[in-house]
């Protein structure tokens, strides 16, 4: 799934925090050239 499209091509960035602990759990972030969030998911370890 494509959750962002332009017309012209952008920059951005991906960040991915890993959290060890019981549970574990990675932070997925991806930020506009600007450092603006544009997207966010929480995933814990089962």
């Amino acid at each position: 799934m494509q959750y962002y499209t332009y017309d012209e091509p952008t920059g951005g960035f991906l960040n991915v925090v890993i959290t060890p602990g019981d549970p574990a759990t990675a932070a997925l972030r991806f930020y506009d050239e600007q450092g603006e969030l544009l997207y966010e998911d929480v995933k814990t370890a089962n």
